[in-house]
């Protein structure tokens, strides 16, 4: 048989009874939803575009690439397609398959300087994993966050989709944020789409009310040690924070407060025992503990 016979008469039929695209939040990525890269755009088309096979994905997440050959074909000649596919997705695992056999790829896990953490592995296996083992096998410890990220769709408004290297750095971004990294520094390029990738990263931070919980955990560390006033004129800053977002906590912003809750800096000044210079001083000191939360 062809390559697309075997993948429907065999490849298909396997990744089915090993629950892909049945079991909820599992999906298989084929043709345009499995693009790595859309080649060079030229004036008849896009030239050379780099496509995987499959592309598994369960909880938002890619977990795998599968690279599919005909049935008159040893399983051996995808093996080299599957790696540098998974190679440029930073996908672990993949997959080499002529639907009689599967060759499993483990890529391994390297620290920073390129030496092997976890070694790389391959071996002939029987049949595909389940979404949920393939899930256990990439991310064995529980993180209630990450999960949250990676099921917050990214906003698709006017079509766009992400480049391969985007959504890498959107997922490398809010898997540092759990784990209350204060600074976060991302490099792109220029043309690489830095403010797309900015923008789909305060999207899920949004969206899944990330920006609340820093709040709280400002609320419990900082505002609740103050006093009544203080606390009451924190709380107004940090719901106007929640509302509409840390960008429009500027400067200019301290006058609106002020005259929300008192009738004049007199006021503020008497009912917060503070100076013009502390009321400042401690307006800057929240936005920084925001910051760092």
């Amino acid at each position: 048989m062809n390559e697309a016979q075997t993948r429907f008469n065999k490849i298909d039929p396997k990744l089915r009874d090993a629950g892909w695209g049945i079991v909820p939040g599992s999906k298989i990525l084929v043709e345009q939803s499995a693009y790595i890269a859309p080649g060079r755009i030229t004036t008849t088309g896009n030239k050379n575009p780099k496509k995987a096979d499959y592309i598994l994905e369960y909880k938002g997440i890619k977990l795998a690439v599968i690279e599919a050959k005909s049935d008159e074909k040893d399983v051996s000649e995808g093996v080299g397609q599957a790696k540098l596919y998974a190679d440029a997705l930073k996908i672990r695992y993949s997959y080499s398959t002529n639907g009689d056999e599967i060759w499993f790829i483990d890529m391994g896990i390297k620290d920073s300087k390129g030496e092997y953490i976890i070694p790389s592995k391959e071996q002939d296996i029987d049949q595909f994993p389940t979404p949920q083992d393939l899930w256990q096998m990439t991310f064995p410890d529980e993180n209630p966050w990450r999960d949250k990220f990676n099921l917050c769709a990214l906003n698709r408004s006017g079509g766009r989709q992400p480049r391969y290297y985007q959504e890498i750095a959107i997922k490398n971004v809010l898997e540092a944020v759990p784990k209350q990294r204060n600074r976060i520094l991302l490099t792109m390029a220029t043309g690489t789409g830095k403010t797309y990738t900015a923008f789909q990263i305060c999207w899920k931070l949004t969206q899944t009310k990330w920006s609340t919980k820093r709040v709280e955990l400002v609320k419990k560390k900082y505002v609740d040690s103050l006093n009544k006033e203080q606390r009451e004129f924190d709380n107004l800053i940090l719901q106007y924070y929640i509302n509409n977002g840390f960008k429009e906590l500027g400067s200019d912003n301290l006058k609106t407060f002020i005259t929300i809750k008192f009738n004049s800096m007199s006021d503020a000044k008497e009912r917060l025992n503070m100076s013009v210079g502390e009321i400042r001083a401690h307006y800057f000191e929240l936005q920084r503990r925001l910051y760092c939360a």
